[in-house]
């Protein structure tokens, strides 16, 4: 373990240490070799992109534009309302799979809600003709992903930690699909009941963005925490022998 010293020389030259904290801007303590081998650990292998989550997230990406010519060109709501159900199932199966076999990765946490949010847009493009007034959902739901995934990526930047849905995420995802098969399903659904729908779906829309906001501040505030304390520990001066 390195002397406080060593520490010292380490925050007030600007090296990047093991944590992956930065107390500056360059990097001259770690040696060329090991150098190498984080940037090794950091690339993708194979066996983290060809899994069998990751193609049902593909798969799901494939069924959108089939979706979405189903619906507009030939009006075959049975037809989009199984592949609703279809996608939806490939969502919770693709996760208990790589839970069940330990095959969780960066790509998955990036690629999964990524289908799920295209699904859930051409969603409301497929029913903005027959309510128009989902624009104003497709609307409030594209500011909610703008800024949950810039807070997201500003927590990645500044942890090098890809976080996963949480349980709010899941549920308004949940909702969505919910209320969309039905409506696709029985078109026949009165306007009132649809906007009672739509209405749910809005809540849960800004109550998962409220919540993902402050759980993404606090991953932050802790993470501002760690570095000013990493640095002002660093600043110690190395005991007198």
């Amino acid at each position: 373990m390195p002397d406080s010293g060593c520490m010292d020389i380490a925050c007030r030259g600007g090296v990047t240490d093991i944590s992956g904290f930065a107390c500056g801007r360059t990097d001259y303590s770690l040696p060329a070799t090991r150098k190498a081998a984080v940037m090794r650990s950091n690339r993708l292998s194979k066996n983290e992109i060809l899994t069998i989550p990751n193609a049902l997230s593909l798969f799901r990406l494939l069924l959108i534009p089939v979706m979405l010519f189903l619906y507009r060109g030939r009006e075959a709501y049975a037809a989009v309302a199984v592949l609703i159900a279809l996608s939806a199932l490939t969502d919770v199966v693709d996760g208990r799979i790589a839970r069940r076999f330990h095959c969780v990765s960066d790509v998955g946490k990036v690629l999964d809600p990524i289908a799920d949010k295209l699904t859930q847009a051409c969603l409301f493009l497929c029913l903005l003709d027959k309510y128009p007034w989902f624009l104003w959902l497709l609307i409030l739901f594209a500011v909610r992903e703008l800024i949950v995934t810039g807070m997201g990526c500003l927590v990645l930047k500044r942890t090098d930690i890809m976080n996963g849905a949480m349980w709010y995420g899941k549920a308004a995802t949940v909702l969505i699909y919910g209320c969309m098969f039905l409506l696709v399903l029985f078109p026949g659904i009165p306007e009132g009941v649809a906007m009672v729908m739509c209405a749910g779906c809005a809540g849960m829309i800004v109550l998962s963005m409220i919540l993902y906001v402050l759980y993404y501040r606090g991953i932050l505030r802790a993470a501002g925490k760690s570095k000013n304390s990493a640095c002002e520990g660093g600043g110690e001066k190395m005991p007198e022998r």
